[in-house]
């Protein structure tokens, strides 16, 4: 009964149930339906203060790494500027000594040649005032060629001679031309110069049997030889334009002669000649004289009796004080 009672109760509190809470709702606020635009705005709003305060962020982040970056960079521009300093003071410091043993160092060419300058200067207080003043001549020309012309004479007393013709010894007279050549020169240094001389030059031989069995006969030698030797000398005066020397030379020869009698063969000639003399120079030309003493010998055989002195000719003689003078030119 008690059940029965209870629910003819409960519609009823349904109801007011029902009528409290429709009226509650009334006067309670609807939910408000979110609208798109106002989302978005919102939306917009809330991502701007989060990119700003991160863009904020990021700012402050670089400000904060700026103003961790600035005292880094200032001091490392004042470490970096010290030591180039510190470098340019060093670099100055080490250029300068540098610099200063350079200049002092500079002089050390004028040295040399005050060394140079004071051993010219005793080199030349030792030349003579001729050699300082003046060029030396042998080495401005020191090969000279020339026309050379002696006076050839001989004394009879001077010749020995040996003619046996067919077993019959003979009696010989001799003279000797004047010879003429061509000589040249060439000097070593301002004492000694090395001379040649090719020459001609030709004997006249007059042979007659000593048992007066036959008149008197001539033979002709035509002679080519060549002298050679080296003359000593020194010069007494000298300029700029000319030189004078005084000399003495000594040389050997050898030659051929040619005879104009077929009984003999053609003998060779040897000998050496000997003599003084003075030389001038004036600018290119030479000139040269002086005497001269030569000696010449040969010794020849009958062709067909060779070596035997029943067919033999010898002749042995000097040319004694013979003048002599040559003109030529200076290379």
């Amino acid at each position: 009964m008690f059940t029965k009672k209870r629910l003819r109760y409960i519609p009823f509190a349904m109801a007011f149930f029902f009528g409290i809470s429709f009226s509650f709702a009334e006067n309670s606020p609807a939910p408000a339906v979110p609208d798109p635009s106002a989302t978005k705005l919102a939306a917009d709003s809330l991502s701007a203060p989060a990119a700003d305060s991160s863009l904020a962020k990021t700012d402050s982040a670089s400000s904060t790494a700026d103003s961790l970056k600035a005292p880094a960079d200032s001091s490392l521009t004042a470490v970096t500027d010290a030591t180039k300093t510190q470098n340019d003071s060093l670099k100055t410091a080490a250029a300068e000594p540098n610099a200063d043993s350079s200049a002092n160092a500079t002089p050390a060419p004028d040295t040399s040649l005050a060394k140079t300058d004071s051993a010219s200067s005793t080199a030349d207080s030792l030349k003579t005032p001729a050699d300082s003043a003046f060029p030396i001549y042998h080495e401005r020309r020191p090969i000279g060629l020339a026309l050379f012309y002696e006076l050839s004479s001989m004394d009879a007393s001077n010749i020995e001679s040996n003619m046996t013709r067919d077993g019959k010894r003979h009696d010989v007279d001799a003279e000797v031309s004047n010879s003429f050549g061509i000589v040249g020169q060439y000097s070593l240094n301002q004492w000694i110069s090395l001379f040649g001389l090719f020459g001609y030059n030709r004997f006249d031989i007059d042979y007659v049997p000593r048992d007066d069995s036959d008149k008197e006969r001539s033979i002709t030698a035509n002679n080519l030889f060549l002298q050679g030797g080296f003359n000593i000398g020194f010069s007494f005066l000298r300029s700029e334009n000319y030189q004078i020397r005084a000399f003495g030379f000594f040389g050997g020869m050898v030659g051929y002669s040619i005879l104009n009698d077929s009984y003999y063969m053609n003998p060779a000639l040897f000998g050496y000649t000997r003599g003084i003399g003075i030389q001038a120079f004036i600018r290119r030309i030479n000139l040269s004289a002086g005497f001269r003493n030569t000696h010449y010998y040969f010794h020849t055989y009958d062709s067909d009796n060779w070596n035997d002195e029943n067919y033999a000719f010898m002749l042995d003689f000097d040319t004694m004080s013979c003048p002599f003078f040559a003109i030529g030119f200076g290379f």
